[in-house]
């Protein structure tokens, strides 16, 4: 069956009239093979997250090429920040973990409205009892038991339950993957930059060093300012060193992220990532946080646990069971025989299993209930959690923005604009050496201070969209 009638709404045993307990077993039968609305749910979104796991990407656009065969030959990015998520998706081994664990949940329901097996018997007499159609030789028996409905029916929606917070958390494990992914590349598009930045620094003091040494030959500077400038470069050279070391350790980071395999490029376009403010407010945001399909697991689980504390409390109910016997008989020694001679009987039974230990299933059922009451208790403290989280991930964005609006529209023009002047009253022998180098200073770890706030608002905009469970739109700013 693909559905049952009424599987919304079903009634604790402790409710339900006494005729109802005397139903029909043809009544627990037919609702055993029933799936619940949950269980289409889950089924139809496994469907859709299986079609997207196996789609091919595209051969061009924005996402990553790849075929069946993952070797860094046939996978390529475009060094965008959107193919990193696309393929981490279909490829993160954490992703792959979360979403083979929703698969086996899902096979759960099934399981746990199984009838008990039936039982096959054979007995053969020792000694052949003889009755008048003839000795009996062997008893041959089958019986099957049937749980009192409520066990199996709750037992099933518990199950379905598990299943959709397991669902939940593989949503939260994307999340957490796409988070992680965001972070990497923010990471090593701002080490690129700032490579960029000491190579820049270089050039001008190599440059600055061939200017001071035309000047000392006509007295006009002194063999010092070269060995000062010279020393600027060669610590240039080292950052340049530090940052391409803590760049193999990035891209080893957004690799495992990824899920990409080994010696693929991983590439980061040089433009600036867009940042901005949300576009929704503070407000939405974390009443989106409160539902994250982490809260959402949990609330399922309770639910769950209760729909268990039903089952237990079916195991107070007695379990019914109907068999057949067919008793071999021989041919009967009788001269004549009689007419029905060898003729086996055969033999229907009712049987009743009495639950005697109900201090012991009160127990399951308390346990159950207790831990519905956990998981409340858990959901309350994510939700308290996700709300002061959304407020740190939204400072922290408000400061990065702010940095990033203060150093890349105001201070770095400023002091590009002194360092020209500097650089134009240094020409004019107008200036010292040191008023030059110190405005270069000034640029470069401005410049450095700029990309470095870009990438924190880019890891802390990831922050906040793994917190509120979906993408963010955002007003984007112009680098």
């Amino acid at each position: 069956m693909r559905g049952c009638p009424g599987d919304h709404l079903l009634p604790s045993v402790s409710h339900r009239p006494r005729s109802a307990r005397t139903a029909p077993l043809w009544f627990a039968v037919a609702l055993v093979g029933c799936t619940t609305a949950t269980e289409r749910a889950v089924e139809r979104e496994l469907a859709a997250i299986e079609r997207r796991l196996a789609a091919p990407a595209p051969s061009a656009g924005p996402a990553a090429e790849a075929t069946s065969d993952e070797t860094p030959e046939n996978v390529r990015f475009d060094g965008t920040l959107g193919p990193y998520l696309a393929y981490a998706f279909a490829h993160s081994p954490d992703v792959r973990a979360a979403y083979e664990a929703y698969r086996a949940a899902a096979e759960e329901p099934k399981i746990a409205r199984r009838l008990p097996e039936p039982t096959l018997s054979f007995a053969g007499f020792v000694r052949a009892v003889e009755t008048r159609v003839g000795p009996q030789r062997a008893n041959l028996g089958v019986a099957q038991w049937f749980p009192w409905p409520s066990r199996l029916i709750q037992a099933g929606h518990a199950a379905a339950l598990r299943a959709q917070a397991a669902g939940r958390a593989f949503e939260a494990a994307a999340l957490e993957v796409a988070r992680r992914v965001t972070h990497a590349y923010a990471e090593l598009w701002r080490i690129d930059r700032n490579i960029e930045v000491e190579t820049e620094r270089a050039t001008l003091f190599e440059g600055l060093a061939d200017a001071v040494r035309i000047r000392t030959q006509t007295g006009r500077a002194r063999i010092a300012d070269v060995a000062r400038i010279e020393t600027r470069v060669l610590r240039a050279r080292d950052r340049i060193a530090a940052l391409e070391a803590a760049r193999r350790s990035a891209s080893a980071e957004l690799r495992r992220a990824v899920g990409a395999p080994v010696d693929v490029e991983l590439p980061v376009v040089a433009a600036s990532p867009p940042v901005g403010a949300p576009a929704v407010s503070d407000g939405d945001l974390v009443t989106d946080a409160e539902s994250h399909p982490r809260i959402a697991a949990m609330a399922s689980m309770s639910e769950a646990e209760r729909r268990a504390a039903k089952a237990r409390r079916g195991e107070r109910f007695p379990s019914f069971g109907i068999g057949l016997n067919w008793i071999i008989t021989g041919a009967s020694s009788m001269d004549p025989p009689p007419s029905d001679s060898g003729k086996d009987a055969v033999v229907a039974t009712g049987m009743l299993r009495l639950p005697l230990w109900q201090r012991s299933y009160g127990a399951a059922e308390r346990k159950a209930r207790a831990l519905a009451r956990m998981y409340d208790a858990r959901r309350r403290v994510l939700v308290l959690d996700a709300r002061a989280q959304v407020e740190a991930a939204l400072s922290r964005l408000d400061d990065a923005l702010r940095r990033v609006e203060f150093y890349e529209r105001t201070l770095v023009r400023q002091a590009e604009a002194a360092l020209g002047s500097m650089r134009a009253a240094y020409a004019a022998e107008k200036a010292a050496l040191a008023d030059v180098l110190d405005a270069e200073e000034d640029l470069v770890e401005l410049r450095r201070a700029a990309v470095d706030a870009r990438a924190d608002a880019l890891r802390a905009y990831a922050d906040l969209e793994a917190l509120v469970g979906h993408p963010v739109p955002r007003k984007d700013m112009t680098p």
